[in-house]
């Protein structure tokens, strides 16, 4: 039964068309050799099939004379063609078991890697938007696994990309059983990607099916689909028309972001970014809060790497303008400050806000406009002062 289920496996690899074909073709060969046997040689259709055997495999035992021109040029093609022929009809046939068997080791070996994934994300459609999306994903040292259709894409990805957080299989993410094998409740989240509202509708409305509590979203090629792509299931939908590939990322990370509000002085900035990143974390945007004033002045500054609190510091040393800004800045908001920030799993959240809490600076965690509002109001005193 073991034996059975190898040889199973193994056909669901193998191109049989290629075989088919070969197969074919030896058959024609023997179709010639034996009517060529027959109406040029002369003999019977048993001797004839013997014929064809020993002038195709070039055994040639001698025992058939041949006694004209035209028995001789048929033996002789016939011979040609039997070497040429079985050289490459078993030539293709080698060919494709290997291929099948190398396909069913890569096929084993990805099933293994995807069953190690912990905490990735699922990235359906690898396109322009896709792209974009990956290029944040890869920025904050994620787990990505992409799922395209497109062999052509797929190869020119694997070539350019090195990065083994990034998984990529040739595959339709539109089919059920694919979506039950890659370890849909072990992943961060799914984002759907592909340029079709149809497919990106049906792997919705199937992931949701497999996996009831997964944080998906989708995006939406017309606007008139993003009601379509919420009601099937989509935690949130981004539509290209009013957004980029970037927006795409912001969302998924939603379920692992917080919102933390500091006071720290400018030297100190190095400090809070360190602690983030050492805990794989990564800090968005910088909110700044004014006295008196409810909206903040929002500043993106998308993904930081280790050793960007360094060069922090030394632009900071070497530029005094820069320097005597930014502690301008921070003397104006009394040196309150929001940041998203977002981690890789929730435990490297809380322990980057352990982290944060035991030097002091933070003051609270996704607090409201209000509350921030009257936070800085206590500061607007000292800073008139």
């Amino acid at each position: 039964m073991e034996r059975y289920g190898l040889i199973k496996t193994l056909l669901k690899f193998i191109d049989t068309n290629k075989i088919k074909y070969g197969i074919g073709i030896f058959i024609a060969i023997l179709i010639y050799g034996e009517i060529g046997s027959i109406y040029i040689m002369k003999l019977s259709p048993m001797e004839a099939l013997y014929f064809t055997g020993i002038t195709l495999t070039t055994v040639g035992y001698g025992d058939i004379i041949l006694t004209t021109i035209l028995q001789r040029i048929f033996a002789v093609t016939l011979a040609f063609a039997g070497i040429a022929i079985i050289a490459y009809v078993f030539g293709v046939i080698f060919s494709v078991i290997t291929e099948g068997m190398e396909k069913a080791r890569s096929g084993v070996k990805m099933k293994k890697r995807i069953s190690h994934l912990k905490d990735h994300y699922i990235l359906c459609g690898y396109g322009r938007v896709g792209k974009v999306v990956l290029d944040e994903l890869k920025k904050r040292n994620q787990q990505v696994l992409i799922i395209e259709k497109n062999k052509e894409i797929i190869d020119r990805l694997n070539e350019e990309n090195e990065d083994e957080n990034i998984i990529t299989m040739c595959d339709d993410a539109t089919d059920t059983n694919l979506l039950k094998r890659i370890g849909l409740e072990k992943s961060n989240g799914m984002l759907v990607c592909t340029g079709s509202d149809v497919n990106n509708l049906f792997i919705v409305l199937t992931t949701r099916e497999i996996a009831p509590e997964l944080w998906i979203v989708s995006r939406a090629s017309y606007s008139e689909n993003i009601k379509r792509l919420k009601n099937a299931g989509s935690n949130k939908v981004v539509s290209p028309e009013s957004s980029g590939g970037s927006d795409i990322y912001y969302a998924a990370m939603s379920p692992k972001s917080i919102k933390i509000t500091c006071k720290h002085s400018v030297e100190e900035i190095s400090n809070e970014m360190k602690i983030v990143m050492n805990n794989n974390c990564n800090l968005e945007d910088i909110e700044y809060h004014f006295p008196g004033i409810k909206e903040p002045l929002i500043r993106k500054i998308g993904s930081i790497q280790n050793g960007d609190y360094a060069k922090f510091n030394n632009i900071l040393e070497k530029n005094e303008i820069a320097k005597k800004s930014i502690k301008n800045l921070y003397k104006s908001v009394g040196g309150i400050h929001s940041h998203h920030m977002t981690g890789k799993t929730f435990k490297d959240i809380d322990n980057a806000m352990k982290k944060l809490s035991d030097e002091n600076i933070i003051l609270g965690i996704d607090l409201s406009d209000d509350e921030i509002l009257k936070l800085t109001k206590n500061q607007a005193q000292e800073i008139f002062d």
